[in-house]
């Protein structure tokens, strides 16, 4: 998944913020390039498990496809754990076209962003390439060109 740095950013303070719990969250976007972060409040409000409720998950899915997005990512937090899916992330992972993207590592200085394709139980990372924002290189990321 393609995602910008100031996705990964906006991801990251919000987990932090909603330390001591999972932070949770859905991401927008096309295809395998995430545009926009949706945060969510968890209603498990649980250091260990996460939950969007069904009412919320519906109209930020409604908002997501309004604004001419997709659902390319699920996100949320391991505050004490690592930043693998659970158990249960893997049980409840009923979204077999979303990454789904876990951090930890929330209380150090280097918190850590990883994603993972969860299908049928089945679990795979995902390269997580992050693309810099315009501010940090003093211009635009590269655009891929196809040959003719």
């Amino acid at each position: 998944m393609e995602i910008p740095e100031t996705l990964c950013r906006q991801m990251l303070v919000f987990a932090k913020e909603t330390l001591p719990n999972e932070a949770c969250g859905l991401i927008g976007g096309f295809y395998d390039k995430a545009v926009r972060f949706y945060p969510t409040p968890n209603a498990a409000a649980s250091p260990t498990r996460y939950c969007i409720d069904p009412q919320v998950l519906y109209e930020t899915l409604q908002r997501i496809g309004e604004e001419g997005c997709s659902l390319v990512g699920i996100f949320h937090s391991h505050p004490y754990g690592p930043p693998t899916p659970s158990q249960t992330d893997v049980a409840l992972a009923y979204y077999p076209q979303a990454v789904y993207l876990i951090a930890s590592g929330l209380e150090t200085h280097q918190p850590v962003l990883r994603a993972f394709r969860i299908i049928e139980g089945r679990v795979e990372e995902e390269p997580l390439i992050v693309q810099p924002t315009l501010s940090q290189t003093g211009r635009l990321p590269p655009t891929e060109s196809k040959e003719t």
